[in-house]
Formats: structure tokens, C-alpha cells, sequence
């Protein structure tokens, strides 16, 4: 819990940042990731007009990378995530296949420390928490779950692996770390301002009304998430979208609670939404 004086400390900040740049979306995010940084000041009695400064000018120098980037149409494009997405799979898989079960911090556990974060060209830098464990009484051959932390930048991955059906289970594996990396990578762009308004979350400030069930995946972040995942499976798999999507929700379809009606609610409905983007099934 922050102390009065600390907070004061942090709310005048905050508050001076989102003065400084017109209340951008991006400004107050900006400030939140930086916690520890401003909690470093307080403590060393830095003046808190200078971490403003310094908030500010990182704010106007990430606006001009995402103006320019836009304009080249390199953030669109899916080629620029097929490096972070193959890197990221192959130290997951090395881990899977060792078999040494536990927690895992990626990039670190897999450069002996040396590095904390993954870093591409215009990928932001990211991270991926691993929690990985067996279990021979869960239903199917595994279950897998991934989500973005709520420092915007870290992806967490739980898997846990039914030993009855594995090595043979490890290609469906792949297909969803593949899947999982490439949609939560696109949830980091959203949640660093780098695609369109109407990509964004809107529902960030407002959790109570968040869309639940088969509609989940209907939302405006979701769906263009599902699509640099599924669509890099597709590919990779030389499949229809429409089997890509069913198989994965008929995977998963216990860990995200939908009927199979649901399930094939949800797939014909992102399949046409696929065809009208894409112009292919």
C-alpha cells in the first residue's frame, strides 16, 4: 500500500504527465509501467518535475515511432512477429521437451540471466513467465492458458501436460504456443498505443461490463488477437481459418467454458469477419 506522501508524490506526477500531453491514453499507461522508477525517486528525494520530464519526452519519442511506423505499415504487417513469435516457441518447446517441470522466466532462464527481456525492431520488449506441470487426470492431453500481466508486458503461459499422450501431443503444443505468443504479442501493441483506436480494449476502466462467454472473443481487441495467432497457424498448417479456429476452441473449450453451439457460433462468425479481411477462408 502506498504511503500518503508517496502517493501525493506519484498523483502529482501522473497528473502533470497527462497535463503535458493533451490526456493521451498512452500517457497514463506510460506512467503506471513506470512504478518503480518513480518509486526510486521518491525515495532518493528526486525532484518529481524531472521524472515528468523525462516521462514526457519518452512519451513524444514513442508517438513519433508509432507515426512513422504507421505510415511505412510495418507494424501491420505479420512478417514483423514472425521472429519474436519462432524465438519465443523454440525456448518453450526446449523447456517442454527437457521435461524439467516448473516455473520459467523467459528470456532469462534461457540466456543463464543475461537477458531480461525479449528485444526486436519494432516489437516493444516483452516477457514470458512459464509455469509448466503434469497432471495424468486432466481431461485430454493438455491444457494451456495465456494472458497478458498487468504490467502490460509480460505474457504468461500455464501449461499443464497429461505425460499419457506425450511426446504425441507436442505438435498441438507448438500450434498453441504459436498461437499464444503471436495473440498476446498483439494485445502489447494495443496496450502500447501502436494500432488503431478501434483495435483498442474498451473496456480497460470499466472490468463490470466486459462481455463474457462466447461474446468474449467478439470484442474489439479480441479479434484481430485471434487473427495474427490462428492465422500463423493456418498457414503454417495449410488449413482453412474455419478448421484452424474449431479445432483450437475444441481444444481449449474447457479451459474457456463454451458449449460446442457456442464454439461454432463463435467460428462462423470471426470465419466471415476472416473473409471479409483477408479475402480467404
Amino acid at each position: 500500500m502506498m504511503s500518503n506522501e508517496f502517493k501525493d508524490y506519484y498523483d502529482g506526477i501522473m497528473e502533470s504527465v497527462v497535463e503535458k500531453t493533451n490526456s493521451i491514453p498512452y500517457a497514463e499507461s506510460l506512467v503506471t509501467k513506470n512504478y518503480f522508477r518513480i518509486k526510486t525517486g521518491f525515495y532518493e528525494d528526486e525532484d518529481p518535475q524531472s521524472i515528468v520530464e523525462e516521462l514526457v519526452f519518452q512519451i513524444k519519442e514513442h508517438l513519433k515511432e508509432r507515426g512513422k511506423l504507421l505510415l511505412e505499415g510495418l507494424i501491420v504487417e505479420s512478417s514483423v512477429m514472425d521472429a519474436p513469435v519462432r524465438k519465443v516457441v523454440r525456448d518453450l518447446v526446449n523447456i517442454v521437451k527437457s521435461k524439467e517441470t516448473g516455473s520459467y522466466s523467459l528470456p532469462e532462464d534461457s540466456t543463464d540471466g543475461k537477458e531480461y527481456e525479449y528485444n526486436f525492431k519494432n516489437v516493444p520488449y516483452f516477457n514470458v513467465e512459464l509455469d509448466y506441470t503434469t497432471d495424468y487426470n486432466i481431461n485430454g492431453e493438455y491444457m494451456i492458458n495465456a494472458s497478458l500481466l498487468d504490467d502490460d508486458f509480460t505474457i504468461a503461459i500455464k501449461l499443464i501436460v497429461n505425460p499419457k499422450h506425450f511426446p504425441q501431443s507436442l505438435f498441438d503444443i507448438v500450434a498453441d504456443f504459436n498461437d499464444a505468443i503471436a495473440h498476446e504479442l498483439e494485445h502489447i501493441y494495443q496496450d502500447s498505443w501502436l494500432r488503431p483506436e478501434e483495435e483498442m480494449d474498451i473496456y480497460t476502466d470499466n472490468e463490470s461490463n466486459r462481455p463474457q462467454g462466447k461474446d468474449y472473443y467478439l470484442q474489439s481487441h479480441e479479434i484481430p488477437a485471434q487473427f495474427k495467432g490462428l492465422r500463423r497457424i493456418s498457414k503454417l498448417r495449410k488449413e482453412s481459418i474455419k478448421k484452424t479456429l474449431k479445432d483450437w476452441f475444441m481444444r481449449n473449450r474447457e479451459v474457456h467454458n463454451l458449449s460446442i453451439f457456442d464454439i461454432q457460433e463463435v467460428v462462423d462468425h470471426l470465419a466471415k469477419i476472416f473473409k471479409e479481411k483477408y479475402g480467404r477462408e
